[in-house]
């Protein structure tokens, strides 16, 4: 794989030299996403690549550790170029940005696209993209995106008036943001339960009433329910996955401490990442129940979804059941029709003249075919079938109670081995005098 260095504004592979044709196909309008940009002093690079392009324009907001705060549009070199918070390209990638829609580019009406969260530390700064939040956090300024939509906007406008740490517990500026983001986060996501649990609740209210007897109701209505809970549970997974990967790692857990890093003189001690390792531990578990709640109306959703399908095998079963009664019918009256094809060929039987043969050889096709009729019937729809079944479901109950109530089952086999332990140690006279 090829590497890139930055010499200057110019790239260059350290092995193989690429030929001029592969560098002006690819080189001109790419950056590196293995180096770090820092291109104060040097010349503009182009940005032409489907994702970071240098017409594209993205609303921002900084917030400077004194609380000022100052709303811009800046190009992605203006932002990879900033001297406060250095990052590499490939963060700017992990953002998953949408330029403005107000400055023209992507205006084609697209959705804006999800990206996996991360929580990225870096030298001076780290990166981070949680929910709706994306920002460039560093030790005296962050840097906001997507401020053209409401939620952001208002949230930046609420972190500047309580950004401030409460007296007598001095934080460093990028945990203090760290956290208010985290529960902007964490209660953006408590705030869509609280607006999917009455809708949950409603719409499967109305299709109980709105269903009949064979099942049938408005059950489309709960799809696109289905899958919105589905992508809300994902989105949060997701989040608290991002944050269970930072506390595994002491090293991204000291990354955070960018006040402490800048003040030191060597390296941290490890022990100093505990209040950041408290704080992600109680979003992530704020995280966990929220994803839990979200898992749960996801469940009644296809509970019911289930119950639908289950009533569409019934009813399915019961036309099976009809046809193949109608079919047993239909070989039981073949075999009465049969006999009375054999004798009614007009070939001479010597029962012409017998006067009771008609009666006969008809009662003696019904009774066959009766006798058929029931003998296929009892085989396949029979009280010895329905027991069978009911008998089998007994055992599934025994065994799945059993299985529930394991607290239960193991004092009874605790019980059991206290019980033969006295009755070993009783035969071993184990209370009688010992003998010397």
């Amino acid at each position: 794989m090829s590497m890139f260095l930055l010499r200057g504004a110019r790239p260059h592979f350290l092995f193989p030299r690429p030929d001029a044709s592969f560098r002006q196909k690819f080189l001109p309008g790419r950056i590196s996403l293995l180096s770090p940009l820092q291109f104060v002093g040097t010349a503009p690079l182009r940005l032409r690549s489907s994702s970071i392009a240098e017409s594209s324009r993205y609303s921002v907001a900084r917030l400077s550790a004194s609380g000022h705060l100052s709303f811009d549009d800046a190009t992605a070199h203006g932002i990879l170029s900033s001297p406060s918070c250095p990052i590499h390209a490939r963060d700017f990638l992990a953002l998953g940005l949408d330029p403005d829609p107000r400055s023209g580019a992507g205006a084609g009406g697209t959705a804006p696209r999800h990206h996996i969260p991360c929580l990225l530390p870096r030298a001076g700064s780290f990166v981070l993209c949680l929910g709706h939040v994306r920002a460039i956090v560093g030790t005296e300024s962050a840097t906001f995106f997507h401020v053209h939509r409401p939620n952001v906007s208002v949230f930046v406008h609420d972190l500047r008036r309580f950004r401030a740490s409460p007296p007598g517990r001095p934080e460093p500026f990028e945990l203090s943001v760290l956290e208010e983001i985290l529960r902007e986060v964490c209660a953006s996501y408590n705030r869509r339960m609280r607006i999917y649990r009455p809708v949950v609740d409603s719409l499967l209210e109305d299709t109980d009433r709105n269903t009949d007897d064979d099942g049938h109701g408005p059950f489309h209505r709960l799809v696109p329910l289905r899958d919105g809970l589905r992508v809300t549970e994902r989105e949060i997974a997701a989040a608290a996955a991002c944050l269970q990967s930072v506390l595994d790692s002491d090293e991204d857990l000291l990354g955070l401490l960018l006040t402490d890093a800048r003040d030191a003189a060597g390296p941290l001690d490890p022990a100093l990442h505990a209040p950041v390792e408290i704080m992600l531990e109680e979003y992530h578990r704020q995280l966990m129940d929220v994803a839990g709640q979200a898992d749960q109306l996801l469940r009644r959703v296809q509970s019911k979804q289930e119950l639908y399908a289950i009533g569409l095998d019934a009813h399915r079963n019961r036309m099976v059941q009809m046809n193949l009664q109608l079919a047993i019918l239909g070989v039981s009256l073949a075999t009465w029709t049969t006999i009375a094809g054999v004798f009614g060929m007009n070939l001479p039987t010597g029962l012409e003249d017998n006067p009771h043969a008609f009666g006969i050889v008809s009662t003696a096709s019904a009774v066959l075919g009766a006798s058929f009729y029931a003998y296929t019937t009892d085989r396949i729809f029979g009280r010895t079938v329905r027991l069978r079944a009911w008998r089998r479901m007994g055992e599934l109950e025994k065994i799945g109670g059993a299985l529930r109530d394991m607290d239960s089952l193991d004092y009874a086999i605790k019980s059991v081995n206290r019980a033969k332990f006295a009755r070993d140690a009783d035969g071993d006279g184990g209370g009688g005098p010992v003998s010397s």
